[in-house]
């Protein structure tokens, strides 16, 4: 049995076979500030009724952010009490198969955040975008959905640690600035045309190019560009790269990138003496677009949530070490990397997200002696 106070009261939960069975319990989060701890009820293994967040400021002052609302298990409704869409409208709505269907809903994103307005299971009428202050939020762009898509205004999304607001005219993208994760600087611009988009910095010099090569929009190709120079090209469908054509210098390496049928990507360096290949895991239902072509890290490795890296030397004769990247950092295993300036190694050894060993200024036989 657990016993808790919260809500002003006292509530106990019972466990059956070590885990949560019946009546109500805490989950804290101090890391958080301020403290948030969310009392959940339950009935017959599973959460049934009232699910609420508090807040708890510097003088112990609770306040209620959330309550949810949960039928044998799945979440039916959700009211966000200290957001509101207008003077009268809190944040609230009811789902249907737990997805948003009637009402409003809330969602944050890094350093904004979204609040969308679904009707009968699809996005309708005004959406908004802007940031949390003082536990309210204030409004900043908005954008008129009809049918389930944008129509008119301003549509905010957050990836790759930027902003990006697309501007759309009666159902299409006319522009998008792409801007610091605080909205406040804008970086680049990519504009739009029946033939495909270019992305600029405010400068004007070319950040990508994408030519679209059906009607669909969904297969392209794309002309990539590093620090504002051309070095290469690839062409996709849907969420598949097909073709690749890439070379760049980075760190002292010369380094040329090649596709197979199965969309593996080996990594080459001009000299032989490193070579990784890489499996990335682009998501069924999640088509590329230009914002995936800014960074070529962002494309083999960022975009995914896990990625298989194999190490190679000696024109990819002798396998050295392997690791899994996890949303764009190691998380388990060892990652080699070869300084052509200094002819030497790197090794850093990764367990569940956390670096646990490194080495430097290895020569080829200290590596191999490590690596054994």
């Amino acid at each position: 049995m657990e016993v808790a106070k919260g809500d002003n009261k006292l509530h106990r939960g019972f466990y059956h076979l070590g885990n949560k069975h019946k009546g109500v319990f805490f989950n804290f989060d101090d890391k958080r500030f301020p403290t948030t701890y969310i009392m959940a009820t339950y009935k017959d293994g599973v959460k049934n009724g009232l699910e609420k967040q508090y807040d708890i400021e510097d003088d112990l002052k609770e306040t209620q952010i959330n309550t949810k609302t949960y039928k044998k298990g799945k979440l039916t409704k959700e009211v966000w009490h200290n957001y509101y869409v207008s003077a009268s409208q809190n944040v609230k709505g009811s789902y249907k198969n737990e997805k948003p269907h009637n009402g409003y809903f809330y969602t944050i994103e890094n350093y904004g955040f979204n609040v969308f307005h679904y009707k009968d299971g699809i996005k309708d009428g005004k959406q908004y975008s802007g940031h949390v202050k003082e536990l309210s939020f204030v409004k900043t762009d908005s954008i008129t959905y009809k049918n389930g898509k944008p129509f008119h205004g301003n549509k905010v999304t957050y990836k790759y640690n930027l902003k990006f607001l697309q501007q759309y005219e009666n159902g299409e993208t006319v522009k998008t600035e792409i801007k610091n994760n605080y909205g406040d600087i804008v970086k680049a611009i990519a504009t739009y045309s029946d033939n495909g988009i270019v992305t600029k910095s405010t400068s004007g010099k070319v950040v990508n190019e994408l030519i679209y090569l059906d009607k669909t929009k969904e297969k392209a190709k794309v002309i990539l560009y590093k620090d504002f120079k051309k070095v290469g090209a690839l062409e996709y469908n849907k969420h598949k790269i097909i073709k690749l054509d890439l070379a760049f210098k980075e760190s002292g390496l010369d380094l040329k990138y090649y596709i197979d049928n199965q969309g593996k990507v080996t990594v080459k360096a001009k000299n032989i003496k490193y070579s990784i290949i890489i499996h990335p895991k682009f998501k069924e239902g999640e088509n590329l677009d230009f914002t995936d072509f800014l960074d070529i890290e962002n494309l083999f490795i960022n975009k995914h949530t896990d990625v298989d890296a194999y190490f190679y030397l000696d024109k990819m004769k002798e396998f050295i070490s392997n690791c899994t990247i996890r949303k764009g950092k190691p998380y388990n295993g060892i990652i080699v990397s070869y300084n052509e300036n200094k002819k030497t190694y790197s090794y850093k050894k990764y367990k569940d997200g956390e670096r646990v060993k490194k080495e430097r200024g290895l020569t080829k036989k200290q590596l191999i002696k490590i690596l054994k």
